[in-house]
């Protein structure tokens, strides 16, 4: 081992991430470092998700952290045991009756600074009831409701009117997403008449005690929406960049991306596939009091911040996402209520994913999705009523990325098999970090003795020392050039659902990034690009499967500045064309080890969300990009609880035409995206018709109807020899038809 290596550890229940951000990625965007302990202005907070142990509840950690003297939730008035020292902040939209009546809720977004950190790491009962703490990215200062201002709209959990009617033709749909252009005709009534009910702006600025309802952030109401609406409309048309500009949507004195100022928008696009409808004949039915029209496909959007979506790798994703889902089923409550409905199927369209993670369903991102959807639509359990509720993601677009890997490693006997090397291609001029997660198998818990070691070769040859399975929460960085880290490997012995153990190896730039502000304590050494060597070695007389590795999303999103430079892996045996044809090779060899199939996204391997591939409509073949399964096992097992998508939907027109078309972020405007992320908001509309209909689950019916149409699909490929019938892997139950819905191109002045 190279002296340039050096081994350090860190404690429970901080992960290798936050300890990554701890140092050294506080010095890079976005910057940690002004996180001072006892800090008790919000704006300087860290967003965080808490993931509670198998036994502990929410009830329990918060009385216990109250009794510390940090917790601000009302109803829990414990006298603190110590004077302050600490911030922890629960969302204001719970509410201590909903603590108390959702005891199964484990994953917990909150806000909190490097003190509660020390503090639960210190504390024996909190650090017992903890599970991993994973950190979200700042939003500017300006997006933080200050406490005075928030918390006068907690949510008690319930999910309409008691005693209400049972709902009919109606269902509500959810969509977080960027860029959500909300003023498009695509989403009105009529010129001045909005159909998005509530709308929360993640990193808008905070206007006080208009957004009362909300930590953070601006909301946005059907009343408010339609104000701005009325106060920009001219001649019958509205002017949406004054609508948008007024909103703070399209702030430019505001740092960050603005995507719905831009011609495409990522929000707009989805949206519109998922609910977009022509003004002239928006969704609605009679609503029984005289000529009154209800809308049947109410919408409640929201925006992620720009900071965190231009952050591929998915760090800081949990607390955003999570408050948004929670953000929607509160809203949707109250839509139920003042409609006069006990409660309304929600279905929630969330178009975007990870890499990294277990790939088994217990990442804490899925274990939160799946906990709020059986709560939803158990919540009126004893009155034997199911609400229909639903998630839907993409099953990703890594197919042929090169980002996974899976190794078999034979007995230390043989040493000439025992032994297996992975190439890590960083390439230059990339400014954000470089992350890879090696996962061992189900089952394979920490031992006296290690079972498995890996060690890390940068292309300069300093090989590090090995990291094995035996120590928990141990590890090596890499300070070639003095102090600061270039690179850290260290292990983790995973606890709750997942159980098994995780080596994660980050590593910093390799070009240095633009710096918004000046730095006290800036980086000078940029990582070297190149191939970096991982050797994995099997130190037992047994052989060892399933070992799987995945590189972290580095490319920078749609729309956004290029930062970041997508690494992979590369291996001799591993080939991308068809050295006759010429055409992309879509299926995995025997030798290479790198993998084509498993590639499905992070998060989309829970056991209640649809999860949806893509497909070319005219071809039916899958989109080249579309990742499938299988999944991963989880530990205790005996098999995976899904195969991979639920089905399939179009994402491109023809191998010929881009993409599918819907709504830009202007009324009128036409662009073309592609995708999986394109693919699911077009199920999440099939859903919501299905949901309104009566259907309880929209899975199984999701899955039937996708059964139906690819009995029709099949037929007609039966007259196309070439067209090959994508695996289940990729297209679980089969394809869905394309549903027509082109925006409008009927004159749109008055008559």
């Amino acid at each position: 081992m190279s002296s340039s290596w050096h081994e350090f550890t860190f404690l429970a229940p901080l992960d290798s991430y936050v300890d990554w951000i701890m140092d050294p990625g506080y010095k890079f965007p976005p910057v940690f470092k002004d996180f001072e302990p006892g800090a008790t202005d919000p704006a300087t907070l860290l967003p965080m998700l808490v993931s509670l142990a198998p036994g502990a509840t929410l009830e329990k950690f918060i009385r216990r952290v109250s009794e510390l003297g940090g917790a601000k939730l009302a109803g829990f008035d414990v006298s603190p045991m110590e004077a302050p020292s600490f911030t922890f902040e629960l969302s204001s939209l719970y509410t201590a009756s909903f603590i108390v009546g959702h005891p199964g809720r484990r994953q917990i977004p909150a806000i909190g600074d490097k003190a509660f950190l020390a503090l639960v790491q210190s504390d024996d009962d909190l650090r017992e009831m903890t599970d991993r703490i994973m950190l979200g990215q700042k939003l500017p200062a300006d997006a933080v409701c200050k406490p005075d201002d928030a918390g006068h709209n907690g949510w008690d959990g319930r999910i309409g009117r008691a005693g209400g009617i049972d709902p009919k033709g109606v269902c509500i749909v959810g969509v977080i997403d960027e860029g959500i252009a909300f003023a498009n005709e695509r989403f009105r009534s009529d010129t001045c008449a909005s159909r998005v009910e509530y709308f929360w702006m993640q990193d808008g600025a905070c206007r006080g005690a208009e957004d009362a309802g909300v930590d953070y952030g601006r909301e946005l109401t059907k009343a408010d929406i339609d104000q701005l609406l009325k106060c920009n409309e001219f001649a019958g048309l509205v002017d949406e960049d004054a609508v948008y500009s007024q909103a703070g949507l399209t702030d430019f004195r505001r740092e960050g991306h603005k995507a719905a100022a831009w011609r495409t928008s990522h929000g707009a696009h989805v949206m519109d596939l998922a609910c977009g409808y022509d003004m002239r004949e928006p969704p609605s039915q009679p609503s029984g009091e005289g000529e009154e029209r209800e809308e049947t496909r109410p919408i409640i959007c929201v925006q992620l911040p720009s900071v965190m979506i231009a952050d591929t790798s998915g760090l800081g994703l949990e607390k955003y996402l999570v408050d948004a889902v929670d953000y929607v089923f509160a809203r949707a409550a109250e839509i139920a209520e003042a409609r006069g409905y006990k409660y309304l199927p929600v279905t929630i369209n969330f178009s975007s994913g990870i890499r990294g993670g277990p790939h088994d369903g217990t990442h804490p991102v899925e274990l939160a999705l799946d906990q709020r959807i059986l709560e939803r639509r158990n919540s009126l359990k004893e009155e034997h009523k199911i609400v229909p509720t639903e998630i839907v993601l993409p099953s990703g677009n890594s197919h042929l990325s090169r980002i996974h890997s899976r190794v078999s490693l034979a007995p230390s006997t043989n040493p000439d098999r025992s032994e297996a090397k992975l190439t890590w291609r960083i390439s230059a001029d990339d400014k954000t970090f470089s992350f890879m997660e090696i996962w061992l198998a189900p089952d394979m818990q920490s031992a006296n003795n290690a079972e498995v070691e890996i060690t890390v070769c940068p292309p300069n040859g300093e090989e590090s020392g090995p990291v094995g399975n035996a120590k928990d929460r141990c590890g090596f960085a890499w300070k070639p050039l003095g102090d600061e880290i270039l690179c850290k490997v260290s292990y983790e012995q995973a606890r709750s659902n997942t159980a098994r153990g995780r080596f994660l190896i980050a590593v910093i730039p390799s070009e240095m990034p633009d710096f918004d502000q000046a730095l006290p304590d800036p980086p000078t050494q940029p990582a070297p690009c190149g191939d970096w060597t991982i050797k994995i070695k099997n130190l037992t007389d047994r052989p060892i499967e399933g070992i799987d590795a995945w590189i972290h999303w580095d490319d920078s999103p749609f729309g956004y500045k290029r930062q970041g430079r997508q690494s992979y892996f590369v291996d001799d045996s591993y080939y991308v064309f068809d050295p006759n044809s010429g055409a992309w090779i879509e299926e995995d060899n025997s030798v290479s080890l790198i993998r084509r199939e498993g590639n499905i996204s992070g998060i989309a391997t829970g056991q209640e969300t649809i999860v949806v591939g893509g497909y070319v409509r005219k071809e039916l073949k899958a989109a080249r990009y579309s990742a499938g399964g299988p999944i991963v096992r989880q530990a205790r097992r005996p098999t995976p609880h899904r195969t991979g998508p639920d089905t399939m939907a179009p994402c491109e027109e023809s191998l010929a035409l881009f993409g599918i078309l819907a709504a830009g972020t202007r009324s009128g405007s036409v662009v073309a995206l592609n995708g999986t992320s394109v693919a699911a908001p077009q199920v999440t509309r099939i859903v919501a018709g299905l949901l309104a209909d009566g259907e309880m689950s929209g899975r199984d019916g999701i899955l039937r109807c996708a059964g139906v149409e690819e009995t029709d699909i099949h037929h007609h490929e039966t007259h196309h020899a070439r067209v090959r019938t994508p695996s289940k892997k990729r297209k679980g139950r089969g394809r869905v038809k394309f549903r027509v819905n082109r925006p409008s191109q009927e004159h749109r002045r008055p008559d």
